[in-house]
């Protein structure tokens, strides 16, 4: 499936696994400032990675299921990522 976070994602849905392609780069502008390759590389004010980290488990099969997500520590705020992933 693929989906903008979860829009397309039936709530119903349980997967052993969640695998996110994450547009690692960090800038502040809004969604809509950017051009359709900055949309592609930049998660704006990373609400999107928010998104991510506080829905997830909605979606993971109870017994067992895992989440995956890619990141870049050069490119991205590591800072910011390791916060949100802890809360």
């Amino acid at each position: 499936l693929r989906s903008d976070v979860f829009d397309r994602i039936n709530s119903e849905e349980k997967f052993d696994i969640i695998f996110w392609n994450h547009p690692f780069g960090h800038i502040n502008k809004s969604v809509n400032e950017l051009d359709i390759l900055e949309r592609a590389l930049l998660d704006p004010f990373y609400r999107s990675l928010e998104t991510y980290f506080k829905r997830a488990h909605e979606y993971l099969d109870k017994s067992g299921g895992r989440l995956l997500i890619s990141f870049s520590v050069t490119a991205g705020d590591k800072a910011a990522f390791d916060a949100m992933a802890h809360d």
